[in-house]
């Protein structure tokens, strides 16, 4: 695994040749991740949401999309014409399935890659207009939830969307409202979806707090 230091005026390292060994997502798991998960009605009602949320951005818009995994929203920021799309992800063989997405995609040039710790990588502030944290949070600590939170304020300009299960279930850690607001900085929560009719889980829209 890598870190990576981006400013706006630098390259972001690109993959090798395809990677094997991820932490927990690695052979089959990577590249049935989406076969398994993608008829569901929570993935079907993530997908929605995600849309309705980006759906006022123009072209012209950054997106951090963490963790990457398998690229599901390269066709539709492709669809989008999003001139300038970040991928970071901790399990490089995930990537490697995003990265086959670019095939199909108009500009693949405006996508670009890394394996990156979202909770080690350092990235220049302020850099990107919008980012995304979906299916991040259940495997994160209490601690890093916050640090992970804290971090996307700081590397985004304008919105933030994560999905967060606000009450936890046995062995599935939840990251309650006390916990989102503790770790807010000048941002405040501008939208709160239920995912797929399950109060538990939510998709949450962050923007800063108007001066």
């Amino acid at each position: 695994m890598s870190t990576v230091t981006w400013a706006p005026d630098e390259p972001v390292p690109q993959m090798t040749p395809r990677p094997t060994g991820g932490r927990k997502y690695k052979g089959d798991l990577a590249t049935g991740y989406e076969a398994k998960r993608g008829g569901s009605a929570k993935w079907k009602s993530e997908e929605l949401i995600v849309r309705e949320m980006l759906d006022s951005l123009p072209a012209a818009t950054s997106i951090l999309d963490i963790p990457m995994g398998t690229g599901r929203f390269i066709p539709y920021y492709d669809e989008r014409d999003f001139d300038d799309v970040w991928g970071y992800d901790i399990e490089p063989e995930m990537l490697w399935e995003a990265k086959e997405k670019l095939k199909a995609v108009k500009r693949p040039k405006c996508f670009h890659m890394a394996v990156a710790n979202i909770t080690k990588m350092a990235l220049a502030d302020n850099t990107f207009d919008v980012a995304l944290m979906i299916r991040l949070e259940r495997w994160l600590s209490k601690d890093d939830r916050t640090t992970a939170l804290k971090n996307l304020q700081k590397w985004t300009r304008n919105r933030i969307i994560f999905t967060a299960r606000v009450r936890g279930r046995p062995q599935v850690p939840n990251f309650s409202y006390e916990d989102i607001e503790a770790a807010l900085d000048g941002w405040h929560i501008a939208r709160d979806e239920v995912v797929a009719n399950d109060e538990d889980n939510r998709m949450i829209m962050l923007e800063p707090v108007a001066c």
